[in-house]
């Protein structure tokens, strides 16, 4: 993973001031079950289902992470089926894809996120899944300079007009707030250290988020399953 972080940070010198501090920080399997960890505003992360859903799932990404987008691509759409647009409400999924803002690209979509939110407001979380799924979905380890490419057409797409500045001139980047949101959150110690990584209701899990592994821990988290074991 360090060596991961290296070579993204080398091809992305703007990035080099802000997260050289996070190379230092320990870099090992969160601890389970310990105290939520930091984490961004809202408006920078993307959602989908009920935010009144009995079970929330934090999942935290990098769009230059290989894993977060197999993941993505493979095993996403069948636990959207399952438990976000078909369930019961008893039996629902809350899901929340966090960046993880280690890289340039992933900076620059809480960038679009926050214009979108400035723009749109309470409406944008729709165009937000829509930028996100275009990139997560395309992507298969394109470099730094494709993914922007990618988000400056989907933000054309989407809000109409030209690409925001920040997708043009890299430097535009540190005029946004986003760029300062990241800067503090990556230097959080109590971040989650690697991605992915997903919380389940509060309780971090080291292990990599298959959909197998996904499922079972939401079935022992449902309301039902809780009830079964007190009988």
């Amino acid at each position: 993973m360090n060596r991961w972080i290296a070579s993204r940070l080398s091809r992305s010198s703007l990035l080099l001031p802000l997260f050289v501090s996070t190379l230092f920080l320990p870099f090992h399997a969160y601890p389970q079950g310990t105290s939520p960890p930091a984490q961004l505003d809202k408006r920078y992360c993307v959602t989908y289902g009920d935010p009144s859903a009995p079970i929330h799932v934090v999942e935290y990404f990098s769009l230059m992470c290989p894993n977060c987008l197999r993941l993505f691509q493979k095993d996403f759409a069948s636990i959207k089926r399952s438990y976000i647009d078909s369930a019961s409400k008893n039996t629902s999924v809350y899901w929340i894809f966090h960046p993880h803002p280690i890289d340039l690209p992933t900076v620059q979509l809480l960038a679009c996120f926050e214009t979108m939110e400035t723009k749109l407001g309470k409406d944008a979380n729709l165009l937000k899944q829509r930028l996100f799924e275009a990139v997560m979905l395309e992507g298969s380890g394109e470099t730094s300079a494709v993914v922007t490419a990618m988000l400056s057409k989907g933000m054309e797409v989407l809000l109409g007009g030209n690409a925001p500045l920040f997708l043009k001139d890299r430097h535009a980047i540190k005029q946004m707030d986003a760029f300062h949101r990241a800067f503090e959150y990556m230097n959080d110690a109590s971040r989650v250290p690697d991605v992915p990584t997903i919380s389940i209701n509060g309780v971090v899990y080291s292990e990599l988020p298959t959909e197998t592994f996904v499922t079972k821990k939401i079935e022992e988290a449902l309301p039902s399953h809780n009830q079964e074991d007190s009988q």
